[in-house]
């Protein structure tokens, strides 16, 4: 575990929200789902890697994707276009977000969400 200040923790949640909504990760935006991610792009092994970190629902987390793509085209909002993909067929299979599956363990009160952020 890395303990970071619930302020820090914050700031890096809001960064991660607004790169889904207005940033690099748009491309993984779902109307129907609050999407928090991180893009990336690096060169490795004389190829392009890109990169996409991202969970869902903001407010409850039950989901992660993580996408890595290797090419001459590999950037990370390519990797986020196919997170979104992905989210949208777990949302057609799960429907309401109230059948997903429950989070397993305590939930810390520091956490930081949309709602308490």
């Amino acid at each position: 575990q890395i303990k970071l200040d619930p302020k820090n923790r914050r700031a890096v949640l809001e960064g991660m929200v607004d790169a889904v909504e207005v940033g690099t990760a748009r491309r993984a935006r779902d109307s129907g789902e609050s999407i928090a991610g991180k893009t990336g792009t690096c060169i490795g092994g004389g190829s392009w890697i890109g990169l996409f970190g991202s969970y869902s629902q903001v407010e409850n987390p039950n989901l992660v994707v993580v996408v890595i793509t290797r090419g001459s085209t590999a950037r990370g909002k390519y990797a986020a276009d196919i997170a979104g993909d992905v989210y949208r067929l777990v949302s057609s299979r799960y429907g309401n977000t109230a059948h997903r599956p429950r989070k397993i363990g305590d939930l810390d009160s520091e956490t930081p969400t949309m709602t308490n952020r």
